[in-house]
């Protein structure tokens, strides 16, 4: 359908409200829902959203005409209400508690993970517009009952109108806290869920003192964190949770976020054995941008399952998941009216949360004297490779490291595993990841490394970088493309160890982030050939160059009263450049050179603020009061990664002397 056939009606819908001085973008879509839900009666006043008033010029007539109109283009009136107008609103509304509606692929993404059925009882205690509570795919199943709470009237309106046009008639939308409404005097106290489904509000407000007598002493005044204790207690057994939250929840050390990490992993007992009533299936680092245009906070699912009793005791993994991509272009900008395209990391995401501990033909194991050590699995969709799993199995300790590219050898994994009942069986798994999979395996690794780097002696084949350590606990990688580790899996005790910490970042280990450690003697030596290799790149400038002399000068040279900025500079722009020379005064040690990634630091508020900076020093550049710098190693003659920068004194501006020429000076 042409995009075009769903805007152009909707644009004249939103201009017929404008002209009667009806503007605010949520009223619109509330008096929108009550037009496509009319005749239809909800079950108390609170949830029935609101016809527009009868204003002179506001011709009822013709925005019915062009909702059915938009409607057909869209295929019906709850595609129509939940892709399109619901997405007319383009920014969080701070004066309503901070509420968006969650982005539809993330809500779809979520609704995959926890795999519902006509079985199972639905809840979301922030429901906002309804999204985790209705069907968005074709053949997608429907809970047996949808419940959904919120504490604003406005956004439960739009919520009872989402849910009953997509055909669910029996929901029970509940304006309210959910604090009070699940506790022992509330209407839900004596219920459980199958599936919880919740992007919670970050930071917004609770009653700590109701809080405190439904959860405990140790509540937190956080409300990410509350809401998803809540979601806990309220889950059924062997029911599952899928919850947005902020940052905080996954390393502050407060109460309420401590306590709930470790209800989320369990703690271990007097004789060493993990104890605790949930499992944390995973965490999920989501794309910086997930929740734009409402939020640039980064955002962080966490998927869990209440376990069975039969189930309290086992040691189960936790995968940790850094998806770079979403499908949608990074910023502000997005339209978030359109499906999600490739390059989309949550696609493999879920594939592998939803075949793990699953086999198939894809899979390769690994063995030594007949028992599996590594299992390789390919991850796709449909007939498109995605990436693989590369696991231990059996209890085997396990080892990954990363081999870069060299000459013409290919970069690859190298998976290693010992037999837990006997420390000298071993094998060694190569793992090489182009267009598709290539293996390779041998009881030593010696031998298959030669194979690996032909033609390269033992001394000269690449440090590897360490994903996995065999005293880490790690039980899995997920390996996209282009060699992107997007997650790992890590057992529980190896959680434990690092006092509960869940962000993602702490176990995802990216290729070339953590080199091996070489002895003295080799650092000590190459630290003397990179200083022979500078002095003598100085010696060669110092005889190509006459410098100014600099004899007697400040060095170095006071860069604020020597080379500034044009005048007319923005507020934000004079910031910046103050930023800049403060930073630059801090790196003396590096010759004050820095870069627009230790500017950007700073710039914690918004994705667009880092991107205001980025322009800001392009915009300086022009003017020629800071220059870029490139760094070349020495030992592999190629520039560094990283482009540096410093600022331009006086000194920097060479004064050129052309022959004498009658009437002119030098210059």
């Amino acid at each position: 359908m042409p995009e075009a056939d769903i805007k152009r009606p909707l644009d004249e819908i939103w201009s017929s409200f404008n002209r009667v001085g009806i503007s605010d973008t949520l009223t619109i879509i509330e008096h929108v829902a009550a037009l496509l839900t009319e005749g239809q009666a909800a079950p108390s006043e609170d949830i029935q959203p609101r016809l527009p008033p009868k204003r002179p010029g506001l011709n009822m007539d013709e925005i019915r005409n062009l909702l059915k109109e938009a409607a057909d283009a869209a295929g019906d009136k709850a595609t129509l209400f939940d892709r399109y107008v619901i997405f007319r609103l383009q920014e969080r509304l701070r004066d309503r508690s901070g509420h968006y509606p969650t982005p539809r692929h993330i809500v779809q993404f979520m609704r995959n993970l926890v795999q519902i059925d006509e079985n199972q009882r639905l809840a979301d205690f922030a429901c906002g517009t309804g999204g985790f509570l209705v069907t968005h795919e074709k053949g997608e199943k429907q809970a047996r009952s949808v419940t959904g709470i919120d504490n604003a009237p406005e956004w439960a309106r739009l919520a009872w109108a989402n849910v009953m046009l997509h055909g669910d008639t029996t929901a029970n939308i509940i304006v309210g806290d959910p604090l009070r409404i699940c506790s022992a005097q509330g209407e839900l106290h004596n219920q459980a869920f199958d599936r919880i489904l919740m992007n919670p509000p970050f930071g917004g407000p609770i009653d700590v003192e109701l809080g405190k007598a439904l959860i405990g002493p140790e509540i937190a005044g956080d409300s990410a964190t509350v809401l998803t204790t809540l979601a806990l207690r309220m889950l059924a057994e062997d029911g599952q949770a899928a919850i947005l939250v902020p940052s905080g929840t996954l390393f502050v050390k407060s109460a309420g976020e401590q306590g709930l990490r470790e209800r989320l992993i369990g703690t271990r007992d007097q004789q060493g054995s993990l104890a605790g009533m949930y499992h944390l299936e995973a965490v999920i680092s989501l794309p910086g941008d997930a929740l734009q245009p409402y939020s640039s906070l980064q955002a962080h699912m966490l998927l869990v399952n209440k376990k069975n009793e039969h189930q309290h005791s086992q040691q189960i993994a936790t995968w940790f998941f850094q998806p770079a991509y979403d499908g949608y272009p990074s910023g502000r900008k997005r339209d978030l009216t359109t499906p999600p395209t490739m390059p989309n990391d949550l696609t493999y995401v879920e594939k592998v949360l939803l075949t793990r501990g699953s086999h198939s033909e894809d899979e390769q194991t690994f063995a030594t004297v007949g028992m599996a050590l590594i299992g390789v699995k390919k991850i796709k969709s449909g007939e498109t490779f995605l990436g693989v799993i590369i696991e231990a199995l059996n209890g085997a300790a396990f080892r990954v490291a990363y081999y870069p590219k060299k000459e013409q050898a290919s970069a690859f994994f190298l998976a290693s595993a010992i037999d837990p009942g006997n420390s000298q069986r071993r094998v060694y798994v190569s793992v090489v990841l182009g267009q598709d999979l290539s293996t390779d395996t041998d009881d030593d690794d010696k031998k298959l490394l030669a194979r690996l780097y032909p033609g390269v002696k033992e001394k000269d084949i690449p440090l590897p970088t360490i994903l996995l350590a065999e005293d880490a606990y790690g039980e899995a990688l997920a390996i996209a493309p282009g060699d992107q580790v997007l997650g790992v899996a890590i057992a529980a005790q190896g959680i434990i160890d690092r006092e509960y910490g869940l962000q993602p970042k702490d176990y995802v280990k990216t290729p070339g982030a953590e080199r091996i450690i070489e002895p003295p003697a080799v650092l000590l030596g190459r630290v003397h050939k990179t200083q022979y290799t500078f002095l003598a790149q100085i010696d060669g400038l110092l005889g190509r160059l006459e410098l100014k002399p600099i004899t007697g000068q400040q060095l170095p040279s006071p860069l604020r009263d020597e080379v500034k900025p044009l005048p007319g500079l923005s507020r934000e722009q004079e910031r910046i450049w103050d930023l800049i020379c403060t930073i630059s005064e801090q790196h003396q040690a590096l010759n004050g050179l820095f870069t627009l990634e230790d500017v950007q630091l700073q710039e914690t508020d918004s994705q667009e603020k880092r991107e205001a900076t980025r322009l800001t020093f392009d915009l300086f550049e022009q003017m020629g009061v800071i220059v870029p710098v490139t760094i070349v190693d020495p030992n592999k003659h190629e520039s560094l990664g990283t482009i540096f920068y410093k600022r331009v004194t006086e000194r920097d501006i060479w004064e050129e002397t052309e022959p004498d020429h009658e009437g002119e000076k030098p210059k």
